[in-house]
C-alpha cells in the first residue's frame, strides 16, 4: 500500500512539474512587421499588382503570410479583399518573391504608418 502511495505522489508531482512548465512557456514571438493577408481561408495566396487597380493587370500571386516592406499608400479604386476600401499600399513582398507592386489595404496586417505615394 505504501509503494502504491509513493507511486501516485511521484506521478502527481510529474504531472504538476509538466504543467508548471506549460504554463511558464513564452508566447509566440509577434510579427516583425507588416505582412500579407487574405482572411478567405481557401485561398492561400495575396494578388500583388503593378496599378492600384484589379482591373487593369494581372496580378503576381503572393503566399499569406509573406512579410511587407510598406513604401506609400495611395487611395484609387475602392477594392474588397479582406474589406472595402480605396487605400491600396506600394511596397515589396520580402523573401523568395522580391516582387513590388500594390497590394490592397485589407491584405496588410500589422500595417504601419507610410507616407502618400
Amino acid at each position: 500500500m505504501r509503494k502504491s502511495k509513493s507511486v501516485l505522489i511521484g506521478f502527481v508531482l510529474a504531472v504538476f512539474s509538466c504543467l508548471s512548465i506549460v504554463a511558464v512557456a513564452p508566447p509566440k514571438a509577434a510579427s516583425a512587421g507588416p505582412y500579407l493577408w487574405d482572411d478567405r481561408k481557401d485561398i492561400g495566396v495575396v494578388p500583388l499588382r503593378g496599378a492600384p487597380t484589379s482591373a487593369a493587370n494581372k496580378p503576381t500571386w503572393v503566399v499569406e503570410g509573406t512579410a511587407f516592406s510598406m513604401y506609400c499608400f495611395t487611395d484609387h479604386q475602392n477594392y474588397t479583399g479582406n474589406y472595402t476600401s480605396r487605400r491600396w499600399f506600394w511596397g515589396q513582398a520580402l523573401g523568395r518573391t522580391g516582387k513590388i507592386g500594390y497590394v490592397h489595404s485589407s491584405h496588410v496586417k500589422a500595417q504601419v504608418a507610410v507616407p502618400r505615394c
